[in-house]
């Protein structure tokens, strides 16, 4: 109450603080993405698709189940990793039989993402740090106790309680003393939540490309149903109230929402592309569902396009034509044959020509509202700047004043506008959190088969750049933490 009062005595510091904000971001903006152009197209610069990557090398994938006493079982899903050469722990799932031999009263309890840990302890130090985005050490030994389960998959209220309890220690506890206690414990807080949705998120894209994998499988569609609409309920406020019988609704209702947003992502990326000379190429992962997709130019384009203009609404890059990085490039490329009406064709058809091609962006389609910018090739901080506005604008407003989009009225409708205005434009900033495409990336170079090794390598290169958690691992870390926690899992 004395928080409140002194907010009512005093508002327009409050107004003149959202007003410093709100003009810091969007003169931010004005940098991070150009004013869109026209978007005029040269009509005799031919433009289509690359070759899709090869998807019928599909990922060894197998599941494995351990008795456990008392009536129960753990399954395993196993993946042999590119980078180790060898089979990997990935997902563990604990099913109780009950002591009988039942399936269909058998019950999915916790679940496992065993690259998820509980943090060193200089991970969780620097999570405190407010206004820390980055990543500044690994954690390479787990201890011999069992791993952290990241999701239990019964129907519980835990998850009700914890947050009435939180909420009520951050407006009881936290907010009387100030800024100096309430900011370090909301960032970590916000650290640890993140860093959950990743595990969850890199679990989900696991069990579903384990889904379209043939063979015999230990967990049945309807297992697999629950436990993907339970993982997406884990962050819905009644979630846990779901009935068990509704599940399959929910899954349905998921892939549909997902589906929606990814062939709208999907329409967008490619019709803003060609239309600015450039090759729209999905990535397919191995179950035929294409979450990313490459954005590529050609080298042949950037030296005859110099200064045309170039509107990059939507695809938040700066311009390739007449760039001396392009013109000079010493990163990743590839040769591709195209024939007289452009089209990708094998080398040494008759009449094919080729072009050097040269990947410029990656971005989710599994995204809300617009393409989420993940990998910028020419400048791996590009992404993480975008990122950090949404992380930036939160931690000012919720972890230093304590504002609200339902406790303060400058705030709830400079929000409003901002969001509207950088929405409308296709401005990648301040959208929804990347947490979810990156897991999903990931899981992709961990998986995948149809990526250059070469090329996921320098992919793997950017994405540790981007990181902003402090308790995320690299991915040949996970790779290791995975194999010891399952033999603590084991044990």
């Amino acid at each position: 109450m004395r928080q409140v009062k002194s907010a009512n005595k005093k508002p327009n510091i409050n107004c003149l603080v959202l007003g410093v904000v709100f003009v810091v971001l969007l003169s931010a903006s004005s940098i991070f993405s150009q004013a869109p152009g026209s978007s005029t197209s040269d009509p005799s610069l031919a433009v289509s698709q690359p070759a899709a990557p090869d998807t019928n090398k599909e990922p060894n994938l197998r599941i494995e189940k351990v008795p456990v006493a008392g009536g129960a079982e753990i399954m395993t899903i196993f993946a042999k990793i590119r980078q180790s050469k060898k089979e990997i722990p990935m997902v563990s799932v604990l099913r109780d039989t009950l002591g009988d031999d039942k399936p269909e009263n058998d019950q999915l309890r916790y679940l496992w993402m065993l690259t998820y840990t509980k943090g060193a302890l200089d991970q969780k130090l620097a999570a405190f740090v407010p206004f820390l985005y980055t990543r500044t050490s690994n954690h390479k030994n787990p201890g011999s106790g069992p791993p952290r389960p990241v999701a239990d998959i019964r129907r519980s209220d835990k998850q009700l309680w914890n947050t009435i309890l939180w909420i009520a220690f951050t407006k009881g506890a936290l907010n009387p003393i100030g800024m100096a206690a309430r900011a370090p414990v909301l960032q970590y807080r916000q650290n640890t939540d993140d860093y959950r949705r990743s595990a969850i998120a890199q679990a989900m894209s696991v069990l579903s490309l384990y889904e379209s994998v043939n063979g015999e499988k230990v967990l049945s569609d309807t297992e697999m149903k629950d436990i993907e609409a339970r993982l997406s309920l884990s962050d819905t406020m009644f979630g846990w109230h779901m009935q068990d019988e509704n599940l399959s609704r929910v899954y349905d209702k998921t892939v549909a929402s997902s589906r929606d947003i990814r062939g709208h992502n999907w329409e967008l990326l490619r019709q803003y592309s060609e239309n600015q000379g450039l090759f729209f190429d999905p990535l397919v992962m191995p179950d035929g569902v294409a979450r990313h997709a490459i954005v590529w130019t050609s080298a042949e384009d950037v030296a005859a396009n110099t200064g045309r203009k170039f509107d990059n609404r939507f695809l938040n890059i700066r311009s390739p034509w007449g760039d001396d990085r392009l013109a000079k490039w010493k990163g990743y490329s590839q040769t591709r044959w195209y024939d007289e009406e452009n089209r990708v064709v094998k080398e040494g058809t008759p009449g094919a020509k080729p072009r050097t091609m040269i990947p410029l962006a990656i971005y989710g389609l599994d995204y809300p509202k617009i393409p989420a910018l993940l990998v910028d090739f020419r400048d791996a901080r590009n992404p993480k700047r975008r990122e950090m506005t949404r992380r930036a604008l939160h931690d000012v407003t919720s972890n230093v004043f304590a504002l609200g989009q339902f406790s303060s009225l400058p705030y709830f409708f400079g929000r409003f506008i901002y969001d509207f205005a950088t929405g409308r434009r296709g401005m990648d900033i301040n959208q929804a959190s990347r947490v979810r495409a990156y897991a999903q990336l990931k899981t992709l170079l961990a998986l995948d088969a149809s990526l250059d090794d070469q090329f996921r390598a320098e992919i793997a290169d950017k994405l540790e750049k981007v990181s902003l958690n402090p308790l995320e691992n690299d991915l040949d870390v996970e790779i290791d933490l995975a194999l010891k926690q399952y033999e603590n899992l084991m044990a």
